[in-house]
């Protein structure tokens, strides 16, 4: 098979996956009566620990005025918690409650669930080459320039 015709079937499959994964992700948030972007600004901040705004919006993708108005949700909500900075009350730290962990990890666990029973759909014996592939997938996309290395946006 031809490059051209590799890259095709690539893009393809790519859109598939991405179709049936939001698909699936969208069902999963309203089962745990998120939004998707609730849901992965909690798991950006757990990720982050304990994060001021604007690293957070950077993380996100949005901007400082967007990233506000989600986590005003989450606070309304009790998911997450603002502190201000001992040393510079200008500076505003979020993380997340005890209550956004409880539903970070139900959600979590739900998108677990969907893992799983994804690979129950796939046979045993292929299973480490889809991984293997998957692997493969991810550092071919990790060695990829992005928008950091190209000046688009600011790192991390």
């Amino acid at each position: 098979m031809a490059i051209a015709e590799q890259v095709a079937l690539y893009e393809a499959c790519m859109e598939r996956m991405a179709v049936a994964y939001k698909g699936r992700m969208l069902a999963m948030c309203k089962a745990a009566d998120l939004t998707p972007p609730q849901f992965w600004a909690l798991k950006t901040i757990q990720d982050m620990d304990r994060t001021k705004m604007s690293p957070l919006a950077d993380r996100l993708g949005l901007s400082m005025g967007a990233a506000s108005t989600l986590v005003d949700r989450l606070v309304s909500r009790g998911f997450v918690e603002r502190a201000a900075d001992v040393s510079d009350r200008r500076v505003v730290h979020v993380s997340l409650s005890l209550e956004g962990r409880r539903v970070l990890m139900e959600a979590q666990e739900a998108r677990r669930a969907l893992a799983q029973n994804v690979f129950a759909h796939i046979s045993p014996d292929k299973r480490p080459q889809v991984l293997d592939a998957l692997e493969a997938l991810a550092l071919a996309l990790e060695a990829v320039p992005g928008p950091v290395d190209q000046g688009i946006c600011e790192p991390e």
